[in-house]
């Protein structure tokens, strides 16, 4: 899977198998999932804390669920100006619908625990987003809630090594524990 970088909502991967073997497309346009940041880079890049990176990312969703109702009237300039343009509300809405996975980059517990509230909050409203968790090299300390809520987590094996403030509580086991 390639994933782009950008602040809060990064936009699709692609997914892609190199393999000699032909393979029928992976799902929906092969996107592989929606990415999006929620720790440190992203406040960075929105100008916010990271309390303002998740009221944000909240805003997005529901300006998606606004386009989802009416896109004509987002489309014709008839509704609010909104923070996306239609094509990223349409892989957000996507994303909502689980036909691709939200992938968050979630380093820090507070984040990995932040992102699980998040997906409670979405399917409490009637969205089947499937979590995706990348990074979270604190994960470890939110296993027991993780499997409870049969969120996947993506460990980066080289990062399993404080390197920035948001991973000091980074470990070698994490895999392990997880």
């Amino acid at each position: 899977v390639s994933s782009p970088r950008g602040s809060l909502v990064h936009g699709s991967g692609f997914l892609f198998d190199l393999t000699e073997a032909p393979r029928q497309p992976f799902g929906k346009d092969a996107g592989g999932a929606l990415f999006a940041s929620v720790g440190e880079s992203a406040a960075a890049a929105e100008g916010q804390s990271r309390a303002g990176v998740w009221l944000r990312l909240r805003e997005l969703v529901e300006e998606a669920r606004l386009y989802r109702k009416n896109p004509r009237a987002v489309e014709s300039g008839k509704s609010r100006p909104l923070g996306l343009s239609p094509e990223h509300l349409r892989s957000l809405i996507a994303a909502l619908a689980g036909e691709v996975p939200l992938a968050l980059f979630a380093h820090r517990e507070s984040d990995v625990r932040a992102a699980l509230r998040f997906k409670r909050e979405l399917e409490a409203a009637g969205d089947r987003a499937r979590l995706i968790l990348l990074g979270a090299e604190e994960a470890w300390a939110a296993a027991d809630e993780l499997a409870r809520e049969r969120v996947p987590v993506v460990l980066s094996p080289s990062q399993q090594h404080p390197a920035h403030f948001e991973t000091l509580r980074a470990r070698d086991d994490a895999a392990a524990i997880l």
